[in-house]
């Protein structure tokens, strides 16, 4: 489990927390709400939060509504929110498959995810700032692949979000969560397997 002081120093980019509420469907008023009580976004006439895409956002806050979320509505709605996220994510063109897929989502999360206002990988340069965890593919099998995750986010999200990946591809894939030495049961990671026909 994360010790929640130590993600006070990351930030999470505005634009990602926008694609992330849009999974919570029907859950989007109460997501909201749990966001201002957290002090993230700004209320509009409605009172729903309304988040900047450009700007930083302490991460710290983002993953306590992700354990008020959990606590209120379970891990389905967690699930939910994580299969949500690929289907609006812009994904570059060398992403062309499951395999590659996994490969970049590393990548993607260091970018949406900062220090400082700035994200913690550099595209230009390829350096990457270490502290959050991260999405490592395993080497790949014929219509496997597995992903190594110890981000701070709940397994249900990361599991949803490896579904939400790998049937953007193959709307057949499916995932299972190798729950041998998960999160929640103090292990240090949880691996994802995702297979497809």
């Amino acid at each position: 489990m994360w010790d929640r002081e130590s993600l006070k120093q990351f930030q999470v980019i505005g634009s990602s927390l926008q694609s992330i509420m849009g999974g919570f469907g029907s859950f989007t008023l109460l997501a909201s709400k749990f966001l201002l009580e957290e002090g993230i976004g700004t209320p509009d006439d409605t009172m729903m939060a309304v988040l900047e895409p450009n700007k930083w956002y302490p991460l710290e806050k983002w993953v306590r509504v992700f354990d008020r979320i959990h606590a209120e509505f379970g891990n389905f709605t967690l699930r939910q929110v994580g299969i949500h996220i690929p289907k609006n994510a812009v994904y570059p063109p060398q992403m062309v498959d499951i395999n590659t897929a996994v490969q970049f989502l590393d990548a993607g999360y260091h970018l949406n995810h900062g220090m400082n206002d700035k994200p913690l990988l550099n595209p230009a340069t390829g350096e990457m700032k270490d502290g959050i965890g991260h999405y490592k593919a395993l080497p790949p099998m014929p219509q496997k692949v597995s992903c190594e995750v110890d981000s701070p986010y709940p397994c249900p999200f990361d599991e949803g979000l490896m579904v939400g990946v790998a049937q953007r591809f193959k709307p057949n894939a499916t995932v299972t969560h190798d729950k041998a030495g998960c999160r929640t049961r103090n292990g240090k990671s949880c691996i994802y397997h995702i297979s497809w026909k």
